[in-house]
């Protein structure tokens, strides 16, 4: 009973990680129009947006080129992170948004290798970010899953198939049914493979879902 108690446990973790994981997108546009405002009242006062180099630091602290007399701030209580604690990337002159800047998050792995077009990068200029089905990954554990779900799900799939062959030896066989008696820990992780198939299957098909 303690085995199945542990699976329904590491399911119910999964669950809710999802339910937190599915918030991050909109919550980092809230930051993106927060950030937006501060930057905003910078230009007003400064006449101008901070440049690449002095950054969203800008906002709380004055810049060596900005005139006390002009420089308002802070105009932010501190520097914010994304969702998955990195710093948001910050770009003026922009190259996506004219007479405007760049603004992105570089994703759950906080590296971006195209200046904010990564798949898993949420930016400013492009509303439907981030692309390819992984906007709800939160740590490397579900892009595993994503990757290789198929694998483990084909992989259960051909165990519970030899536990169906096992349970129905169980019920018409004595030998069978004295084995299952003694090595009770090998009987509930046969029957335990019932349960994580439909895990899997929902890991492996939820990206395909997504990104249609």
């Amino acid at each position: 009973m303690k085995y199945w108690m542990l699976l329904i446990l590491f399911t119910a973790s999964l669950a809710t990680s999802h339910a937190a994981t599915r918030a991050i997108v909109p919550e980092t546009r809230s930051d993106f129009a927060c950030i937006k405002t501060a930057l905003d009242a910078f230009a007003v006062d400064c006449g101008r947006y901070p440049t690449t180099t002095e950054g969203l630091a800008a906002l709380v602290q004055r810049p060596a080129t900005i005139d006390s007399a002009r420089w308002h701030g802070p105009y932010l209580n501190g520097i914010p992170k994304d969702a998955w604690g990195h710093n948001y990337q910050y770009a003026f002159p922009s190259r996506h948004n004219t007479n405007g800047f760049d603004l992105y998050s570089c994703g759950f792995d906080g590296v971006s290798k195209s200046g904010g077009e990564d798949l898993d990068d949420i930016n400013n200029w492009d509303p439907l970010s981030p692309h390819g089905g992984h906007d709800y990954l939160s740590g490397y554990g579900e892009l595993f899953m994503q990757k290789f779900g198929g694998v483990i799900f084909l992989a259960c799939l051909l165990v519970a198939m030899a536990s169906l062959v096992h349970s129905i030896s169980y019920n018409f066989s004595s030998r069978v049914r004295a084995a299952v008696e003694r090595h009770p820990l090998a009987y509930s992780i046969w029957f335990g493979v019932w349960y994580v198939i439909p895990v899997c299957l929902y890991f492996y098909l939820r990206p395909v879902m997504m990104s249609r």
